[in-house]
């Protein structure tokens, strides 16, 4: 299996009160890096887990990321 680190652009969320003048500078989407075990790596989208559990072939924490997103997409590690 790979172990992957993977750059996106992400959207964000905040519940506070912003003022318009801030939010030109201050609000937007974000930048994650990411590492985890590749689950699939899809047309549409790749598919990580940040956990795996060996003696039940087990994943858990998947995320699905849209290739539209991926600034930066490399194999760290092969286990």
């Amino acid at each position: 299996m790979d172990i992957v680190r993977v750059k996106c652009v992400d959207t964000s969320y905040n519940p506070a009160t912003w003022a318009r003048k801030d939010i030109a500078t201050g609000f937007g989407t974000v930048t994650l890096d990411i590492i985890g075990w590749l689950i699939d790596d899809r047309e549409d989208c790749v598919i990580i887990a940040s956990e795996y559990q060996p003696q039940e072939d087990e994943f858990r924490h998947l995320q699905a990321i849209p290739r539209v997103c991926l600034t930066e997409f490399k194999k760290v590690a092969t286990l």
